[in-house]
């Protein structure tokens, strides 16, 4: 059973991530979207591809809307993860979650 709360769950799943191990995850293109919860959620992004590798950790307040957690990834993913940027916004309109409004 994951660890993290009925609030912080029903967000996550408006936002497509599953349950996996201790959190939640998501999976865009060759993205994946790893989400564990603590004193402020923890989402780790990483990328492994035929010639390129990279991960990280940002972190948010777990009372962040659903709206502001798409934007906090979106943001990072156009910056270091450029090949699933895109994939991830149309995503997020096919689930009628709109960004930076």
């Amino acid at each position: 059973m994951p660890f993290v709360s009925a609030n912080v769950e029903q967000k996550l799943k408006q936002l497509g991530f599953m349950h996996a191990g201790l959190g939640m995850q998501l999976r865009i293109g060759r993205t994946k979207l790893q989400v564990v919860e603590g004193p402020m959620l923890m989402i780790s992004i990483s990328s492994f591809g035929p010639r390129a590798m990279c991960s990280y950790d940002v972190k948010c307040p777990t009372f962040c809307s659903k709206e502001q957690i798409a934007g906090l990834i979106y943001a990072n993913m156009a910056m270091n993860f450029k090949q699933d940027a895109d994939t991830f916004k149309a995503h997020l309109q096919s689930l009628g979650i709109p960004l930076f409004q």
